[in-house]
């Protein structure tokens, strides 16, 4: 299992840790939407998708991108997943090592 960022997600199967994108997958993204700085500016939500497929599954191979596309991602956490997904400098993952685990301000 390598590191990355816990989130639970609504399907019922618990919290999932989220690493980061591999090189390998950063290269295919950016080939086909530009670099990775500019992704979810131009209203694309297909590079958000690919993305957060491409990171889940290098923990969770057996998720196939249908079933992360329908029943764990939606437009209320989109956003949210995305910005753990691309948490290149790791910040998130150090705060919830530095908080146990726990968000800021939450007991």
């Amino acid at each position: 299992m390598r590191k990355g960022v816990r989130h639970t997600f609504e399907d019922g199967q618990g919290e999932r840790i989220i690493p980061p994108l591999s090189a390998g997958s950063v290269e295919i993204l950016e080939e086909k939407y530009g670099k990775l700085h500019t992704w979810g500016r131009g209203g694309d939500t297909e590079v958000l998708f690919e993305a957060t497929v491409h990171a889940l599954r290098r923990n969770y191979p057996e998720l196939t991108p249908e079933y992360i596309k329908n029943e764990m991602l939606d437009l209320g956490n989109l956003g949210e997943v995305f910005a753990k997904v691309i948490d290149v400098n790791g910040l998130i993952r150090k705060d919830q090592d530095e908080q146990g685990g726990k968000k800021p301000g939450k007991k």
